[in-house]
């Protein structure tokens, strides 16, 4: 079996990863306000959930426009895909651990700029 390269994956399979990203960092960004943040990090994660929500509805759009053909939808960069992989990790593994708001804070910024990219390309 062959393996494939981030340039074959569908379009459709790479949006929805985004999708599912953005969906893991708001629940991060939910319980890093469970944490006892800061008055600083409460603000950022605040701030950061009302971001990813707008993201997330515009990931969703595209998803939903490549899915009914109604316009031509591209997919993220072969770069944008490995570094989708790379948070994915990056989010399974914090949920796992002991979560605290400034990890949430840091890790919510890096997902918040890759799902910009992705969401306006």
């Amino acid at each position: 079996m062959a393996s494939r390269t981030t340039e074959s994956i569908s379009p459709l399979i790479t949006l929805g990863n985004a999708l599912a990203l953005v969906f893991d960092a708001i629940a991060v960004a939910q319980k890093g306000l469970l944490k006892n943040p800061s008055k600083e990090e409460g603000r950022e994660l605040n701030e950061r959930l009302v971001d990813l929500e707008l993201k997330r509805a515009q990931i969703r759009a595209k998803l939903d426009a490549l899915i009914a053909g109604s316009r031509r939808v591209s997919g993220p960069t072969a770069d944008q895909v490995k570094e989708i992989s790379t948070l994915t990790g990056q989010v399974e593994a914090l949920k796992n651990e002991s979560i605290t708001a400034s990890s949430a804070v840091a890790l919510t910024a890096k997902v918040l700029d890759l799902a910009t990219r992705v969401a306006s390309a």
